[in-house]
């Protein structure tokens, strides 16, 4: 399990990810289908997302909830 945390862009996203164990890190991800499923690929089904809260957080949502 990770808690991961989303800051939205306008042509990007970084994600700040804490693992279980207490290692973190940080990475930077485009706005694009490759890049999104790169990112849906870093995921398992018990981690917890936090999204920023700006005007494409329900996309972004929409985009991840499936992962």
């Amino acid at each position: 399990m990770a808690f991961i945390g989303v800051d939205l862009h306008q042509n990007s996203f970084t994600v700040c990810r804490l693992e279980a164990g207490g290692a973190e890190g940080f990475e930077t991800y485009q706005l694009a289908r490759a890049e999104l499923d790169r990112f849906c690929a870093t995921l398992d089904a018990d981690d917890e997302i936090a999204v920023e809260a700006t005007g494409n957080s329900a996309w972004f949502r929409d985009e991840v909830a499936p992962c």
